[in-house]
């Protein structure tokens, strides 16, 4: 793999947005970091409200040699498990895993993550990898994101940005070799301590929306469920709304 390389900007539209249209310059191990976003966006087409120079915008470019056997599916999960992991050990923040890909601490977001494919002609060519992460923002943001909060509304002081960055694309890259061979096996017992889960789950954007008991976790990473008559049901994407 290329060795990694940021790619920095004062102001993009979003960083994912970026990467796609210009992904025939770009390779796997490029990583475009912006100050500002002017229309981030998240899963389901929702937007990145609050953009501040005080966080991380930034999109790892993904272009796998061996499309076909690339483990596409997980690789959220990969990135929410070492930025995790970073929150964890490095900050000391007791943050979760909100099944697939959210990072959450005492039940507000800190972190999103969002994976769009490129095609070229009917033919996959790699992902824009994306995350989002609140670090340093002013608190006034969150009058109007009550479900969110910041690195630094958790500890109670500021958090280096450019470090926190660094760490996050060292580890991201330490593991991505293994990742590539393995999928979801190589992150499975880490991720499965990370993940919360309430008894009664209440699924939506997913073809399955409804309110389910939660069962387990597949060896794949999709999440098993049990509907009102007991009969198990894989969920393979959505968004856990409680």
């Amino acid at each position: 793999m290329n060795t990694p390389c940021l790619k920095r900007y004062k102001e993009l539209r979003s960083t994912n947005s970026f990467v796609l249209e210009n992904f025939e310059n770009l390779k796997t191990g490029d990583v475009v970091v912006t100050d500002v976003q002017t229309a981030g966006r998240g899963r389901f087409s929702r937007v990145w409200e609050g953009s501040s120079p005080e966080n991380i915008y930034m999109t790892f470019v993904i272009k796998p040699e061996n499309i076909l056997e690339f483990p596409f599916v997980n690789l959220t999960q990969y990135l929410s498990v070492v930025v995790n992991r970073i929150f964890n050990r490095d900050l000391g923040i007791k943050s979760n895993i909100k099944w697939p890909n959210d990072i959450l601490c005492d039940g507000k977001k800190l972190s999103g993550i969002l994976a769009e494919a490129k095609a070229l002609g009917g033919k996959m060519e790699g992902v824009a990898l994306g995350i989002g992460i609140n670090v340093n923002c002013d608190m006034s943001v969150f009058k109007e994101l009550p479900q969110a909060s910041s690195i630094s509304a958790v500890l109670g002081k500021n958090t280096d940005k450019e470090k926190l960055i660094k760490l996050i694309v060292d580890e991201f890259f330490n593991g991505f070799e293994e990742f590539s061979k393995r999928g979801f096996d190589f992150i499975s017992d880490e991720y499965k301590e990370m993940c919360r889960f309430n008894e009664v789950i209440k699924i939506g954007g997913s073809a399955n929306n409804g309110q389910y008991h939660f069962d387990s976790l597949n060896p794949d990473g999709t999440l098993c469920v049990k509907d009102e008559n007991g009969k198990k049901i894989t969920i393979v994407n959505g968004d856990i709304l409680c």
